[in-house]
C-alpha cells in the first residue's frame, strides 16, 4: 500500500484524522442519548430511503430549528441502529460565525465534519449581498467527493425563511443525489444555541424523504423552489402566511 493511499484512508480532505472523526461522532451520539431518548422521544421515519445510496456525492437538505441539536439528532439517523455502525463519512455545512459562538462546540464539530462557509446575505445582524464564495463551493465539493454532506439551505433557524441560492449552485456544480429531510419539535425541546433540553417530553421527529428527481441544469430559482417545497418550508406549508 502506497504512502499516499495510507494518508488518504487516514485523513479526510480537510486534514482531520478519520479515527478521531469517527470517535467524535460516536461521542456526540452517546452524549446526547438522554436528550433524544429519555428526556424527549426521537422518532425517525423513512430510514429505508438511506439504503442503496452511494457512499459519496449525497446531499441531505434539512430545515433548520437549532444551531447544534438538529445535526446531532441527524447523526443518530445516519448511524442507526447504533452509533457504532460504519457509514459513509459525514460532513455538514454551517456558517463559520455561528460555530464560533462557542469555542468548545466549534472544535468538536470541526472534528466531526464541519465545512464552514460565509453567509452571502448576512454578516452578524446586518443584511448584505455577497457573491457565493468559490472557495466555499470547492470545500463542499471536496466533502461530497469523500462522503455524505448535510446542509441547512435556509441558513437560519427562522421558519419559512427562503432557501438560499448556494444550495442550487452545489446541485448545478456537483450533481449530487439530493435527499430532503424534515425535522419537527427541535425548536420546542431545545434552546436555539444550547445542548440541553428546555422542555421535557417533546415528540421529536425526523422524516427522511425519497431522493429528489432533479434536473441539475434547471435555473437557480427553480431549484431553490423545489428544495423549499421538499423540506416543507415553502409558502404553501406556512400556516400563518405574511
Amino acid at each position: 500500500m502506497s504512502r499516499q493511499t495510507i494518508i488518504h484512508r487516514s485523513f479526510d480532505p480537510f486534514g482531520t484524522f478519520k479515527p478521531l472523526k469517527r470517535a467524535t461522532i460516536t461521542a456526540c451520539a452517546l452524549g446526547s442519548y438522554m436528550q433524544f431518548f429519555v428526556t424527549n422521544t426521537l422518532r425517525v421515519e423513512g430510514e429505508h430511503h438511506l439504503k442503496g445510496l452511494d457512499p459519496r456525492r449525497v446531499l441531505f437538505v434539512l430545515n433548520h430549528q437549532t444551531y447544534f441539536m438538529d445535526m446531532i439528532g441527524f447523526y443518530w439517523v445516519l448511524s442507526s441502529p447504533n452509533p457504532f455502525n460504519r457509514r459513509p463519512w459525514i460532513y455538514f455545512v454551517a456558517d463559520r460565525k455561528t460555530m464560533e459562538r462557542n469555542v468548545i462546540t466549534s472544535q468538536v464539530f470541526r472534528f466531526a465534519g464541519l465545512v464552514g462557509i460565509k453567509r452571502t446575505w448576512k454578516e452578524g445582524e446586518q443584511a448584505i449581498k455577497r457573491a457565493v464564495d468559490p472557495n466555499d463551493q470547492d470545500a463542499i465539493g471536496k466533502a461530497l467527493n469523500d462522503g455524505w454532506v448535510v446542509t441547512f439551505p435556509q441558513g437560519t433557524t427562522k421558519p419559512f425563511a427562503p432557501v438560499r441560492r448556494g444550495v442550487a449552485h452545489i446541485i448545478r456544480n456537483y450533481r449530487p443525489t439530493v435527499v430532503p429531510v424534515v425535522i419537527e419539535g427541535f425548536s420546542k425541546a431545545f434552546g436555539k444555541a444550547a445542548l440541553w433540553s428546555r422542555q421535557r417530553g417533546v415528540d421529536l421527529r425526523i422524516r427522511v424523504k425519497a431522493p429528489l428527481d432533479l434536473n441539475p441544469e434547471a435555473d437557480v430559482s427553480t431549484l431553490t423552489e423545489i428544495i423549499a417545497d421538499a423540506i416543507e418550508q415553502s409558502p404553501r406549508f406556512n400556516p400563518m402566511p405574511g
